[in-house]
Parts: C-alpha cells; sequence; structure tokens
C-alpha cells in the first residue's frame, strides 16, 4: 500500500487540498499541490513544511496505507501495526476499529525542496521517509533549545554549518570547526529510512528534496488514551502529547503555536 503514496501517487490523490503547515512556522493552510508547484518553479523564498490535509476524510485516506512500526508501538497497536492495503481484514482501512487503532496519532510531514521545521525538542518520536531526501540536525537532551521565533532552516547556524562542512575535505573541518567539534550531529535520510528521535534530544530538518515522510510520538498508556481522544484535535495530537508531557514550560516555549486564548 505504501506504493500508493509515491511521489506522483501522492500529488495526485491527497495533495490537491488545503493542507496544514507544521507549528513553528507561521504559514496558512493551502492547496498543497499547488503549492509544491510554485516552490518548485523557485517563486517560493522561504517554503513551509505540512503536517496534515484539513480535511478529514483525506486524512483518514493516507493513515489507511500505514501502520505503526512493530517495535515501536504500544502493546494496544502491536496486533495492527504491519502495513496493509485498506480493506484487508481486521487491521485494513478506515471503517472498522482495527484500522483506526493501527495508524493511531501517525501524522504526515509534506514539503517541498528547501522546506523544514527549525530545531525544537519533545518526547520520543520515529520518522520514516516514504519518499524525498532529507538532512537532520541533532543535538543531545544536555543541549537542545528551541530555535529562534519564526527562524526558517536556511537560516540557521546548523545549516550553514553543514553546508560548509560539507564542502570540506577531512583537513579542512578541522580547521574550520577550530579543533573543536559542533554541537549538532548530522545525518542524510533517504527513502525507505526510518529514524528514531529520543526524549529530549533536539532536531530540525531540512528537505533536500520534495519529500513525504510519516511518523508519530511514542505511548505509554495515558499518552495513548489522550490521542485517541483528541485524535481529531485542530493542531495535531502531537502538540497536545507535548503539552501533557512537559506542562506549563513547554507550553510557554510554543505558545506561538496555539490559538491566542480569551
Amino acid at each position: 500500500a505504501i506504493e500508493l503514496l509515491q511521489a506522483d501517487s501522492f500529488r495526485r490523490n491527497y495533495a490537491d487540498v488545503d493542507w496544514q503547515p507544521q507549528y513553528l512556522l507561521r504559514g496558512n493552510a493551502t492547496n498543497l499541490r499547488r503549492y509544491l508547484h510554485r516552490a518548485a518553479t523557485k517563486r517560493v523564498r522561504r517554503p513551509l513544511a505540512f503536517n496534515r490535509p484539513l480535511d478529514a476524510a483525506v486524512q483518514s485516506q493516507l493513515r489507511a496505507h500505514v501502520r505503526w512500526p512493530t517495535p515501536m508501538a504500544h502493546p494496544r497497536l502491536r496486533a495492527h501495526s504491519h502495513i496493509a492495503p485498506a480493506g484487508h481484514g481486521e487491521s485494513g482501512g478506515s471503517g472498522d476499529g482495527g484500522g483506526a487503532l493501527a495508524a493511531a496519532g501517525l501524522d504526515f510531514f509534506a514539503g517541498p525542496a528547501l522546506s523544514g521545521i527549525p530545531m525544537h525538542y519533545h518526547g520520543p518520536v520515529w520518522n520514516a521517509l516514504v519518499y524525498g531526501r532529507k538532512l537532520w540536525a541533532l543535538l543531545p537532551p544536555s543541549e537542545s533549545r528551541f530555535a529562534p521565533e519564526q527562524q526558517h532552516p536556511l537560516d540557521s547556524d546548523w545549516y550553514r554549518t553543514w553546508r560548509l562542512r560539507s564542502k570540506a575535505d577531512s583537513a579542512n573541518r578541522r580547521r574550520f570547526d577550530g579543533g573543536e567539534r559542533p554541537p549538532w550531529r548530522f545525518c542524510v535520510q533517504e527513502e525507505g529510512d526510518a529514524l528514531y528521535v529520543p526524549l529530549g534530544w533536539g532536531h530540525a530538518t531540512l528537505n533536500l528534496r520534495e519529500g513525504l515522510a510519516v511518523g508519530g510520538f511514542l505511548h505509554d498508556a495515558l499518552s495513548l488514551g489522550l490521542h485517541m481522544q483528541v485524535q481529531h484535535a485542530p493542531r495535531g495530537v502531537g502538540s497536545l502529547q507535548n503539552a501533557a508531557v512537559w506542562g506549563d514550560s513547554w507550553r510557554r516555549l510554543c505558545s506561538r503555536a496555539f490559538a491566542l486564548e480569551a
């Protein structure tokens, strides 16, 4: 079923609707197919990444193609965590309890080349790249931090460091670093790769090519129950889970992601 989410099929079947931008950069919901075209023709200076269609029916159709990886699934999800086409038995697509449970809490991450997410941190997550190529910058928990407000990854110190280091040989890298290792760990995620980010590790991403990924927060019994109760929250279940895990300090850091309260 995952073949149905490759680039041409994804754009044709799922991108010609409004998608919500990911939460750390300001933006409006927009037709994703047209946005990808504009970005590909260099008409977007700082491209945004998106993580869910506004239409809940489209979201359900997308989730019908994916399941939790068995090693990362909560026991309640494990029986349904294989990948299977919609409509094939208990673990099939939307319309049956097994299918809904199998994809509970999963989100999608779509964007053109040079879109991405600023540095941030939260609970443990996994992310699998369906198609594309994605750069990750990682910070251990002792050095985790949030990027300055509204800072696009293209304007970050970590991206400038990666670009300079990627062009240098080993000797020049040592000279460039001044004998000290930069705080960031870098890796490039290729199509089909899955990445696990542990609790509290800072991470930022940049799509080196247009891409689509799927992933989710790892659950304990309490957070899984929260996910199932607020599955259709407008800002995404992940934001609500983080608020529950990190409490007031996390909410202050992420207040710009939430609507103003009366």
